[in-house]
């Protein structure tokens, strides 16, 4: 699981992702963090949702 670990800023992330989604000529990703707590669990996911560009319904 660890093979393939996006860490860093929000726009780490999503550029490590973009690229990642082109290797590995995906449709779509599944998403998993490692935090602490729900609240960190709930920010990781908002701040990768803001990146990109997903909003709320």
């Amino acid at each position: 699981m660890t093979k393939y670990s996006a860490v860093g800023t929000p726009a780490e992330v999503r550029d490590y992702l973009d690229r990642f989604t082109e290797h590995a000529q995906a449709d779509e990703l599944i998403v998993a963090t490692q935090a602490k707590n729900t609240d960190a669990w709930l920010r990781s996911y908002e701040l990768l949702a803001d990146v990109s560009g997903l909003v709320p319904a």
